[in-house]
């Protein structure tokens, strides 16, 4: 498993346990991600971000030994993450005898650019990891949990990008993030209206004391969705006559279709009827206009609205 991720799951675990007041097994968590932090810091060029990650925690490891002192307790027992440290070592170890990590390219919108920033390589291959596996993943729960780590590695990785003087193609990367993230935003917002439109659907239970969906939740969702793509259609970098330009009109047309068929459906439930019915035949005309877009780029049919 990639080093960066399994910090991030000690952090998160330490977190929880911290929550619930369980302060030493919380510690372990906290001072077994720091140490990988330390030693990711050693293992790459610039190890600002992980040094700063690992400062972060110190004051949580502080409150945790003081609550642990007060317990009566002098010694924690237990350490997490022992193979991975002694596999952190070995590529330290290592690297003194290595040539530093090929450049990692990426090609975008007929244009190339080259990370050679190690701390940007570690970070891309772990978002590039969990959308894979969000990809995979069958548990809305899980993917969205996946979506939450993604768009937290575009954030760091905008963070160094901003950061570092020594960058070529600057501006070029800086976009490219930017649509990365807007795109994993994008998918993490479908996730949540399919979790929304199933409950409608009663292909799940909604939980006891869990909130009740409605068509209003999936208007919502949808305007968040459309206002990505419109922040996408901002970026500097993208080519206005180019596919991904041309595919923001046609996902922008489909989702306004869906929007005005729950606005439709939330005019039903309050017995608008009339309302109802124009705003059905409106989607009937979306639904047309999305297909003839669509076919330009021979998709295949859309599926039903959800």
């Amino acid at each position: 498993m990639n080093k960066a991720v399994v910090s991030t799951q000690s952090t998160g675990t330490g977190m929880l346990l911290f929550e619930q007041g369980s302060w030493q097994n919380a510690l372990l968590s906290f001072t077994a991600a720091q140490k990988i932090y330390n030693k990711l810091a050693d293992a790459v060029e610039d190890g600002t971000l992980y040094r700063e990650k690992h400062d972060e925690m110190t004051p949580k490891v502080q409150y945790c030994m003081y609550n642990i002192q007060s317990m009566g307790v002098e010694r924690v027992e237990g350490e997490e993450g022992g193979v991975l440290f002694a596999e952190l070592d070995s590529i330290i170890a290592q690297k003194a005898t290595k040539a530093s990590p090929a450049v990692h390219e990426i090609k975008w919108e007929g244009k190339s650019f080259s990370i050679s920033n190690d701390d940007v390589k570690i970070l891309l291959v772990q978002l590039e990891d969990n959308v894979q596996l969000a990809k995979e993943c069958t548990s809305h729960e899980k993917r969205l949990e996946l979506y939450e780590e993604i768009l937290s590695s575009c954030r760091d990785i905008a963070q160094l990008i901003k950061k570092s003087d020594k960058l070529e193609c600057k501006q070029l990367m800086t976009d490219y993030f930017s649509y990365i993230r807007i795109v994993n935003t994008i998918d993490r917002f479908l996730v949540m209206a399919q979790q929304v439109a199933d409950k409608l659907k009663g292909v799940v239970e909604t939980h006891v004391g869990g909130k009740t969906a409605r068509p209003e939740d999936l208007v919502r969702l949808y305007d968040i969705i459309l206002q990505n793509y419109a922040d996408m259609k901002d970026i500097t970098s993208l080519d206005k006559d180019g596919e991904i330009y041309r595919l923001v009109d046609v996902n922008t047309q489909f989702y306004r279709t869906k929007r005005c068929f729950y606005i439709a459906e939330c005019h039903l439930v309050q017995s608008n009827w009339l309302n109802a019915i124009v705003l059905y035949d409106k989607c009937t005309e979306h639904i047309a206009q999305s297909l003839s877009a669509a076919q330009s780029f021979n998709f295949p049919a859309q599926q039903g609205l959800c």
